[in-house]
């Protein structure tokens, strides 16, 4: 009899990681689509840029402006790139 609650015991403890392992992912696919979003308000921003200096003063009106918001992307890629590997790395444990 002590046997099955022995084996009842690590059941309920394997459960119980796996529903913190879930939780922990959820929370960093939360934060993935949350810098997912943060991508297209930038995409949004060099849009509106380029297309304003474009208006104002044709091809030769593109600037570096365009790179400040291009290189917060790159920076938001590398966190969603981060918050991957922590899935990942939670799934492997």
């Amino acid at each position: 009899m002590s046997d099955f609650f022995e084996k009842a015991k690590t059941l309920g403890a394997r459960a119980a990681e796996g529903a913190k392992d879930a939780g922990e992912i959820g929370k960093y696919k939360v934060s993935m689509q949350s810098k997912k979003g943060d991508i297209k308000d930038e995409l949004a921003e060099i849009g509106k840029l380029v297309y304003s200096k474009y208006q104002e003063a044709g091809e030769e009106g593109l600037d570096d402006s365009v790179l400040e918001h291009a290189k917060k992307i790159d920076g938001i890629n590398k966190d969603i790139q981060d918050l991957q590997a922590k899935i990942d790395a939670v799934k492997e444990d």
